[in-house]
């Protein structure tokens, strides 16, 4: 039997908290911006460097990891269709028809997003108001398809200066496997401000 290549490899996992309390994950990225992380959010780089260091010492550094994961992560709307029963009420559009419209009825929020298919940092993201958006919102026909996907608020989270923010948790994780069996650890969390 063929054994597992070795490999470190860290996931980042987008996760919503609801102002009830809820957990909703938005989001699933390999790779997940390390220059952000290192350039942006030193303090959680600076451990997120030296456990991966650490980790490649001892489990290797082979490129490999799983393609159907890697093809998930990819794409905004390949992560919808393996999770779909996880993540808010969502859709793939790519122009207007008659069930675009049966989804927006059956919406709760206010809001939706329009999300492509790759992006970070927000690039790319419209939020519209449900009752507003319609076959002109967007070009009839796209170079290929979105992700719409219902506005999900997050619970407030208060500044040093009692300055109250919206955002999301990004959690850290390092798939790991040294060449027989698989494992994971946890990195790091830290808040998103949107």
């Amino acid at each position: 039997m063929k054994s597992l290549p070795s490999f470190v490899k860290p996931l980042g996992f987008d996760l919503i908290v609801r102002p009830g309390g809820e957990v909703v994950l938005v989001e699933l990225q390999h790779h997940f911006g390390r220059s952000g992380l290192l350039h942006l959010y030193p303090a959680a780089s600076a451990p997120y460097r030296k456990t991966v260091r650490r980790l490649r010492q001892r489990y290797g550094t082979a490129p490999e990891i799983n393609f159907r994961l890697q093809k998930i992560c990819a794409s905004k709307i390949a992560t919808y269709r393996a999770l779909a029963p996880h993540q808010p009420a969502s859709l793939i559009y790519q122009w207007w028809k008659p069930s675009v419209q049966k989804w927006l009825d059956g919406l709760t929020s206010e809001y939706i997003l329009s999300k492509p298919p790759r992006g970070s940092c927000g690039r790319g993201i419209l939020l519209f108001r449900r009752r507003d958006f319609g076959p002109s919102s967007l070009p009839r026909f796209l170079s290929g398809p979105l992700l719409l996907q219902e506005y999900t608020a997050s619970k407030e989270i208060v500044d040093d200066l009692g300055r109250p923010h919206m955002g999301c948790i990004r959690h850290i994780t390092v798939l790991v496997c040294d060449g027989e069996s698989l494992g994971f650890m946890h990195l790091p969390s830290y808040w998103r401000v949107s």
